[in-house]
């Protein structure tokens, strides 16, 4: 078995998964958004137990409210289509967007 010696940021991310912390947000310039970044690796090595991949339909009404109130880093702005998309390099493929989008508009791609 791999074992891994977690200092720094790392220590902390993990021992808020290991306390049971299920959602982090950051804001730019607080400790916080220098510790999201080692969580979101932690998470996408194991702690995700069902791979749920996501997608933003047409439907997006742009309301913002991904952007304000969940924060998630794989959810920007596309200008270019005037709604939000999903950077799926940073998605962890958790799935918690699906219940925080209020227009319906983030769904499950199909396998």
């Amino acid at each position: 078995m791999k074992q891994e010696i977690f200092l720094g940021n790392g220590a902390i991310a993990l021992g808020l998964m290991e306390a049971g912390c299920q959602v982090m947000t950051s804001y730019p310039g607080t400790p916080s958004s220098e510790i999201l970044p080692e969580a979101i690796r932690l998470v996408k090595a194991e702690a995700v137990p069902e791979r749920i991949p996501v997608e933003v339909t047409d439907d997006c009404t742009e309301c913002n409210f991904c952007h304000d109130r969940f924060e998630c880093p794989a959810l920007y702005k596309d200008e270019g289509l005037g709604r939000t998309r999903v950077n799926q390099a940073l998605c962890v493929q958790c799935g918690v967007c699906l219940q925080v989008c209020p227009t319906g508009a983030i769904v499950r791609i199909a396998d």
